[in-house]
């Protein structure tokens, strides 16, 4: 016992000197009771290290569950699991065979303004699509007038040749292009030439300062690599409209295409037309849900664009890409959502109810305007396994009026399929 020295103890006075762990096994008491205690120190100190990680690796199994599925859900969405071309699944539908015809069953021709959103670089591109989509829809079913619209591109503001004198011979031929001067050509751009098209879509043929409903049914607006059967767009109608009779689309706002549901709506940051040069852009808000026309292109009555661009201070059109289309969307519901004192919009994340709110954004007309809207998503889809992971992918088939992400060798290809034979006229 020389030499040694009793060790604190952690017991309270009074308390058992065997009850609970905290107690710090004492040098004086016999060797077999101190291996005791040693062990059933070590056995709770496992033990309540084991209860203590237990939840957190509950959760590391259910992140990991998680990752797993979310990777093997990818993997299966970038893989095209269904056939490239389905015409042998079902026989040809008899709308194909029936001329297209106007409310009054008369024999006028549909007619449309028709917008490609080009590049510069596109040459080739747009060769294909004026021989093999724009040339000989017959015009007794079906007329437009159409244009590719260009923004500027650095190689033809700095001087380079061949591109950009080839380009301007290419418009001076055609006629068909419209180079937006003061716009330079970026993803950051589009929603501003989208705009600019719009407007070229309305102008009256005879006052070039005013907007016209009354000589055209459709504005159209197409991506650079959307393959299009103008005459099957046609008949279509026959479908697409069978449940709404008696329809104007020079009296009735309208918007036809494949649809998709955001929640975002814009406040103009400035005021300007479509050749502002700026980078600022137009503050988004969040409010009710609504449908948009995903990229595969889209078609607005001639009323609902007339519309659109009487609305003083214009409608905003600084959008960042990839929300060009989510604009056009956003126009469509600010019509019907503006007017209505008691919708909720915020700044921020859309589920943040502690964002700030904006309560309510001014009104653009003095009633509110509700757009028939038509989501076509047999006829309007991607290119199978072109675009992977895209939910709006489909077989090409009967229905297949407006096809995205096609290469430009493929429209000639899709053109002279012998299922598509009789829908354009032979050139004599």
């Amino acid at each position: 016992m020389r030499g040694r020295t009793l060790p604190l103890l952690h017991t309270p006075v009074g308390a058992d000197f065997e009850a609970g762990p905290w107690v710090r096994t004492s040098p004086l008491l016999p060797l077999s009771n101190r291996k005791e205690r040693r062990l059933t120190n070590s056995t709770h100190s496992r033990r309540s290290s084991s209860s203590l990680f237990r939840p957190r690796r509950r959760y590391i199994l259910i992140i990991f569950i998680i990752i797993v599925v979310v990777i093997v859900c990818d993997i299966r969405g970038k893989t095209w699991r269904g056939p490239v071309y389905i015409f042998d699944k079902k026989p040809r539908p008899k709308w194909l065979d029936s001329p297209y015809t106007t409310k009054s069953l008369s024999k006028e021709p549909l007619i449309l303004r028709v917008a490609v959103i080009s590049h510069p670089s596109e040459l080739e591109r747009r060769r294909a699509i004026r021989d093999s989509i724009f040339r000989g829809v017959p015009s007794h079913e079906i007329q437009f007038d159409y244009r590719f619209f260009l923004g500027v591109s650095e190689d033809m503001e700095d001087g380079n040749g061949g591109k950009t004198n080839s380009l301007y011979r290419e418009a001076e031929k055609y006629k068909d292009m419209v180079i937006l001067k003061n716009i330079p050509e970026t993803y950051d751009r589009i929603a501003q030439k989208r705009f600019a098209a719009l407007k070229w879509a309305s102008r009256s043929i005879f006052l070039a300062d005013t907007f016209s409903n009354t000589t055209y049914d459709y504005f159209m607006t197409l991506d650079s690599d959307t393959f299009v059967r103008f005459k099957a767009l046609a008949r279509r109608f026959s479908v697409i409209m069978k449940n709404h009779k008696n329809v104007n689309p020079r009296e009735q706002a309208i918007m036809i295409g494949r649809m998709k549901y955001a929640r975002t709506y814009w406040l103009n940051a400035m005021i300007d037309d479509e050749d502002a040069n700026t980078l600022e852009r137009d503050i988004e808000v969040y409010g009710p849900r609504y449908k948009y026309p995903v990229g595969i292109g889209y078609m607005l009555s001639s009323f609902l664009v007339k519309t659109l661009l009487s609305i003083e201070p214009p409608v905003p059109h600084h959008i960042e890409y990839p929300k060009d289309d989510v604009m056009i969307g956003f126009y469509v519901a600010s019509l019907k959502h503006y007017p209505k004192h008691n919708s909720v919009y915020r700044y921020g994340h859309p589920w943040n109810i502690f964002s700030t709110r904006v309560y309510p954004p001014r009104n653009l007309l003095p009633r509110p305007i509700d757009t028939l809207i038509i989501d076509d998503n047999l006829g309007w889809h991607d290119f199978p396994g072109r675009k992977y992971g895209h939910k709006f992918e489909g077989s090409v088939g009967w229905d297949s009026v407006c096809v995205h992400h096609i290469k430009t060798e493929e429209f000639y290809f899709l053109r002279n399929m012998k299922e598509f034979q009789g829908e354009w006229e032979m050139e004599t």
